[in-house]
């Protein structure tokens, strides 16, 4: 994997608290994808197994509802999607589109258990980001729910 490609990638909160090596380890496991405008990247309803990072570009996250289907949010740059999915899979909430020529970095469950087995220290830390991560998204959620809620009383 090209140089400018681990130098993103440790910027990121999954892998984050990697050292140089370790990225350049996981990234065996890694796939880039090019993705044209307005292909399909993962369909609202269909299995997945994998996280996406945005290295470039822009996704739309669409739900799919009658009459039509509605642009939830947009996802740039250093967004991401799916992290669950690299030790729990299962099915996807929304419809991802490519809104414009955009490049992904993945890693898939399989990829992530390719990690597991040749250096469980390794796929330790990743997990520990992914908690820290989502557990940062979960905080946002509850304050925004919370800036919701009528006072008690």
């Amino acid at each position: 994997m090209e140089k400018v490609y681990l130098d993103f990638l440790i910027k990121q909160p999954l892998f984050n608290m990697l050292n140089e090596e370790e990225i350049t380890e996981i990234s065996k496991s890694l796939a880039i994808e090019d993705y044209q405008e307005g292909e399909i990247i993962i369909k609202e309803g269909d299995f997945c197994d994998k996280t996406i990072i945005i290295y470039d570009g822009e996704i739309a996250l669409i739900k799919e509802a009658e009459p039509e289907d509605t642009i939830q949010t947009y996802l740039t740059e250093r967004h991401s999607y799916g992290e669950i999915f690299i030790i729990d899979n299962g099915n996807a909430s929304y419809t991802l589109q490519a809104a414009q020529e955009t490049i992904i970095i993945s890693l898939t469950s399989r990829g992530f258990g390719i990690i597991e087995e040749k250096s469980p220290q390794l796929a330790n830390k990743i997990l520990k980001n992914l908690i820290r991560y989502l557990t940062l998204n979960i905080q946002k959620m509850h304050s925004r729910v919370e800036d919701y809620m009528l006072p008690l009383g």
